[in-house]
C-alpha cells in the first residue's frame, strides 16, 4: 500500500501526467453505453458532406466529454487535435453542425480524428 501511496503522490506532483490521469479516469463511463458503431465505418470525406449538407451529429447518450485546460476527453480517451475551437465544441455541444467545427472540416487529420469518432459510436447522425 505504501508504494501504491508514493505513486500517486508522484503522480500528483507532476501536474502535467495528473491532468492526463484525471482526464482519462473521470471521462469514464460508470455504465455500459449503448455504443453502435456504424456499419459499414464512415469515411472521413463522407463525415464532411454529411456535415456540409445540413445533417446533424449527436453525442451518445452517456458518453462523458469533458475539457481539462485545453485537453478534451471522451470516454477516458483524449482527443487530440490543434483546432481548439472544434475540441470545445465537441465537450459543450449534444448536437454538432458544420458551424461547431469552423475550419476543421477543411483539415483531412481533424476528419480522421471525428471519423473515428462516430465510427467507435460516440457520436452518430441523426436520422
Amino acid at each position: 500500500m505504501d508504494k501504491l501511496r508514493e505513486m500517486m503522490l508522484g503522480l500528483i506532483n507532476q501536474p502535467e501526467h495528473f491532468q492526463q490521469w484525471f482526464g482519462e479516469f473521470i471521462s469514464q463511463s460508470r455504465h455500459e453505453l449503448d455504443i453502435a458503431p456504424p456499419e459499414p465505418p464512415y469515411q472521413p470525406d463522407e463525415i464532411y458532406d454529411a456535415l456540409k449538407q445540413g445533417d446533424v451529429l449527436v453525442r451518445l447518450g452517456g458518453l462523458r466529454v469533458l475539457r481539462i485546460g485545453d485537453d478534451v476527453y471522451a470516454n477516458g480517451e483524449k482527443i487530440d487535435s490543434p483546432h481548439r475551437p472544434a475540441l470545445e465544441a465537441l465537450a459543450s455541444h449534444i448536437v454538432l453542425t458544420a458551424e461547431n467545427f469552423e475550419d476543421a472540416l477543411e483539415d483531412p487529420s481533424f476528419l480522421a480524428m471525428l471519423a473515428a469518432l462516430v465510427n467507435s459510436g460516440y457520436w452518430f447522425f441523426e436520422g
